[in-house]
């Protein structure tokens, strides 16, 4: 579940702690969810409740989780971060990972969720892979000659050459086809 922590600037430049988190897969659109900050947040500032001169009226993230190591700024676009959380959920935290990786920004990010089902291998390490790929590849071939293969450099290469890519996360490994 990816969410975020929406605060109130007004009560934060008046050094009040005020905002509320949202769960993101609750909202199908922006609109929504501005209506519930504006509800939730704003509309409900101390700041503001106790100065008739001040009006709460801007609001940022302050917090966020659930989105892997991808970050978060103050101000994303609602729709971008609704969007972003609907890929994280069909897909978990690797769409995360590997938008990060790819370099995509928020919003560009869901855009690309072909080529991150194209790619994503799984959650192994490249030498788990390598080994299971070599299986098919040996497959026939006597034991006798099988046992001198050596897995540990079919993994460097399947690397050196492009054609994976690896991603450690949190001890996690995420691998991915590098050529999609």
């Amino acid at each position: 579940m990816s969410r975020v922590y929406v605060a109130s600037l007004s009560d934060y430049n008046a050094g009040v702690l005020h905002g509320e988190w949202f769960d993101l897969d609750v909202y199908s659109d922006a609109e929504e969810l501005m209506t519930d900050i504006q509800t939730m947040v704003l509309d409900k500032s101390p700041t503001a409740a106790k100065d008739p001169f001040t009006v709460a009226e801007e609001w940022a993230i302050h917090d966020y989780e659930g989105f892997g190591g991808f970050r978060i700024g103050e101000y994303e676009d609602l729709q971008a971060l609704i969007d972003f959380a609907e890929m994280i959920d069909a897909h978990g935290q690797p769409f995360a990972i590997w938008a990060e990786y790819q370099g995509y920004t928020l919003s560009e990010a869901p855009e690309h969720e072909q080529s991150f089902v194209d790619s994503f291998i799984g959650n192994v390490t490249v030498f788990d892979y390598a080994c299971s790929c070599a299986e098919d590849l040996l497959q026939g071939v006597p034991d006798e000659v099988a046992r001198y293969f050596d897995y540990q450099q079919y993994a460097r290469d399947m690397v050196m050459a492009g054609d994976v890519f690896e991603v450690v996360d949190g001890g996690d490994s995420y691998l991915f086809r590098s050529n999609v």
